[in-house]
């Protein structure tokens, strides 16, 4: 049996769709829809019910893919140990729009693909909600996921400090508390709201901007202060004191997550790369004025 017939079956049953499926193996949709038929034809079973709109798999078709996916894995985990420069595909791979993850991931991209030549990552940077969103629905293969206040620590792969952000001149306002912040739905507005509503402390978002480099330009300019992670607070900006009254924040971690639960060799190979980036990241020392 050809193994392209199975990853092309494989495709349309996750995607729903023969478009879909295409658009992730990089073919036309004519090719994936030859293939499928071919399979059919090869197994004498209807695999798919089709609409002009979607596909669903028939019970043969749920009971393949189980089938289909133990085989088209323990290939690529042969070929993975043995021949790791004959890996071929695509991952696609998200991570947290936060500066200070880019250098180690890129570092573990570079790695990945300096021993698997012939598989290309292709890179989302987001906002971990919208992130998480492109996981459930197909658009990516694994993501590094931020999570405020972890429920299981253990299964991170890092955590760190998140920390209040001001000028070095910055005094608090006898009014509401000014504040610029990346738009929803970002987490840390979220954390920050609650933390300060559930206190009872006026506040008010002067700046709402999808450019952390633009807040964090708001925050020198000493018009409000912001949330960041401590690894990304810059040299000329300090994590206010205790005197300026503001409450504490939560811990934030860094956790894997897959495709529909799904750790196919390529995804699963790439991640470690990734874990070995983050797990060598070294926080620096708390900076406060």
């Amino acid at each position: 049996m050809d193994l392209a017939l199975l990853q092309s079956f494989v495709a349309v049953a996750d995607c729903g769709s023969f478009s879909g499926a295409a658009l992730r193996m990089n073919l036309t949709q004519s090719t994936v829809s030859h293939q499928v038929a071919r399979l059919e034809e090869y197994l004498g079973q209807r695999l798919f019910h089709r609409t002009t709109r979607k596909c669903t798999m028939t019970d043969a078709g749920r009971e393949l893919r189980e089938r289909a996916l133990a085989v088209i894995d323990q290939i690529a985990e042969v070929e993975r140990q043995f021949r790791p420069h004959s890996l071929r595909g695509r991952v696609r791979f998200g991570m947290p729009d936060e500066s200070h993850l880019f250098p180690p991931l890129t570092a573990a991209i570079t790695s990945f693909s300096q021993v698997h030549p012939n598989v290309e990552v292709e890179v989302t940077g987001d906002l971990s909600e919208s992130l998480r969103s492109k996981i459930e629905d197909g658009r990516l293969d694994l993501a590094v996921l931020r999570e405020v206040d972890p429920v299981d620590v253990k299964n991170c792969i890092r955590t760190d400090r998140l920390i209040w952000v001001a000028s070095q001149s910055w005094k608090r306002p006898s009014g509401p508390l000014q504040l610029a912040m990346v738009p929803e739905p970002c987490l840390y507005r979220k954390a920050a709201q609650k933390i300060l509503r559930d206190l009872n402390q006026e506040f008010k978002i002067v700046v709402s901007c999808t450019s952390l480099a633009a807040v964090l330009a708001i925050v020198r300019g000493d018009l409000a202060i912001s949330m960041i992670s401590q690894m990304d607070l810059p040299d000329d900006l300090v994590e206010p004191s205790d005197l300026a009254g503001l409450p504490p924040l939560p811990p934030i971690g860094f956790a894997m997550q897959y495709r529909e639960g799904r750790r196919d060799v390529l995804a699963r190979t790439l991640a470690q790369h990734v874990e070995r980036g983050l797990r060598g990241l070294k926080a620096p020392a708390p900076r406060k004025r």
